[in-house]
């Protein structure tokens, strides 16, 4: 592992506002571009992007990253690689679509300086709104996201009636977090 991507873990583990926000400063433009050039839409770079980002938080604090044999902008890129092929698929649209591979999908690139305002603001928003969340749904999407629970799990843990429920309260608490992001920092994101 690079000193600089323990350094930032590091970071992360120490004061998790400032470790997310230099994480998505890191990563948001390469999360993006993979997106937008596989079908993705703006707003599913963002969503992809959050979703990165949950579990780049809920990875390091487990401290699993510490061991990587890899660089964590590849670590970032396969994470982000994984998430948008399960949406492909969820909105059946795999098979329309090849994925673009890129020979430098390992390199993190900074976003400009005028940005990192709005990059602060967006990750503020984003840990705000997973608070207003309440705890129950909250819980749910850590669960699945980086317990990495099954639907079946979900159900049995929360005493819901069945993985399909189950499925439908994670759909809604990604919406409501969404959302509350959007109503907290606007549509400008």
């Amino acid at each position: 592992m690079r000193e600089q991507d323990k350094q930032l873990l590091d970071r992360i583990n120490s004061d998790r506002e400032s470790g997310m926000e230099e994480a998505y400063r890191l990563f948001r433009e390469q999360v993006s571009k993979f997106v937008t050039r596989n079908s993705g839409t703006a707003d599913d770079a963002r969503e992809c992007l959050n979703d990165v980002m949950l579990v780049l938080y809920h990875s390091a604090v487990a401290g699993e990253l510490y061991s990587l044999e890899c660089k964590l902008s590849t670590w970032v890129y396969s994470v982000t690689r994984n998430i948008w092929l399960k949406k492909l698929r969820q909105k059946k649209k795999l098979a329309e679509v090849p994925l673009i591979e890129t020979e430098d999908a390992h390199i993190a690139v900074l976003l400009p300086d005028e940005q990192e305002d709005t990059v602060e603001e967006y990750l503020t928003a984003m840990l705000a709104a997973l608070s207003e969340l309440g705890e129950k749904c909250r819980d749910m999407l850590f669960s699945v996201y980086f317990d990495k629970h099954s639907m079946e799990q979900l159900a049995s843990e929360f005493g819901i009636n069945n993985a399909r429920t189950a499925a439908n309260l994670v759909y809604r608490c990604r919406q409501r977090l969404k959302k509350n992001v959007i109503e907290l920092i606007g549509s400008n994101v």
